[in-house]
């Protein structure tokens, strides 16, 4: 492809999402909620949840490598009962469910790909996932199915606190990854005072995040381009910029 071919094809996937954006922008967001970045959540299953690879089994392999890689000798059975004391507090202002998800064609498996990447790849996945599995009886865990196939045009990165945008227009049936970079940054690195790891350096847990969150769209949607949504002050326009594409595998 030419490098003009290049740069129209470019400038119509940036129109699109525009367009997508505008059509899909959530003004009231739910920060007590957490949902995959999927793109195949529709509205009145994220319902304006905080987007992140994974959803809360996301969160917490977040905060597993990095006090693996900080030297801290917490077992992964430790980090999760300190997320669920943490999700048990009164207090806070967090749902106390686990939120994660499969879908109608993983046949008994992992209907979610960063969960399946994190299993597959993390000597601790596995524990991990048998953890979750085993508080699904309890009601602890909230798993939405989704349905259908992937069919993303690319990812969207909301930079804001109290605005994001739904994965699936309900009018074309257009599809996004969604990730609320911002909300999950916040969340994320408030976490080693929650749940008493002090000793884990709060920038790291974005890091690992950051790290595992681009390995998996490696796996899944190599290539795949990506755009950043953040908004002027005082205005509710989103302005909609073009990001680096998902590295090739």
């Amino acid at each position: 492809m030419s490098e003009v071919n290049q740069s129209l094809e470019m400038n119509e996937d940036l129109e699109k999402a525009k367009r997508f954006v505008r059509a899909n922008l959530i003004e009231t967001v739910d920060n007590k909620r957490f949902a995959c970045s999927d793109d195949r959540f529709k509205s009145e299953q994220s319902r304006g949840a905080v987007r992140i690879f994974g959803g809360d089994f996301g969160v917490l392999s977040a905060v597993i490598e990095a006090a693996k890689n900080a030297g801290l000798n917490n077992t992964v059975q430790n980090i999760f009962g300190r997320y669920l004391d943490f999700l048990a507090r009164p207090s806070h202002e967090r749902d106390p469910h686990l939120y994660i998800h499969t879908d109608t064609h993983s046949h008994g498996g992992i209907g979610c790909g960063h969960i399946k990447n994190i299993v597959e790849k993390m000597p601790w996945g596995k524990e991990l996932f048998d953890l979750f599995t085993s508080k699904k009886d309890s009601g602890l865990v909230d798993e939405t199915v989704l349905e259908g196939p992937h069919n993303a045009k690319g990812i969207i990165l909301v930079n804001s606190t109290d605005k994001s945008v739904n994965s699936v227009d309900q009018t074309t049936g257009e599809q996004y990854f969604v990730v609320d970079m911002e909300r999950a940054k916040e969340y994320l690195m408030s976490l080693p005072e929650r749940l008493a790891l002090l000793n884990i350096p709060k920038e790291e847990i974005w890091k690992a995040y950051q790290r595992q969150m681009t390995d998996t769209a490696i796996e899944i949607a190599a290539g795949a381009k990506q755009f950043n949504v953040s908004f002027v002050p005082m205005s509710t326009e989103p302005q909609v910029t073009a990001a680096d594409p998902v590295p090739s595998a």
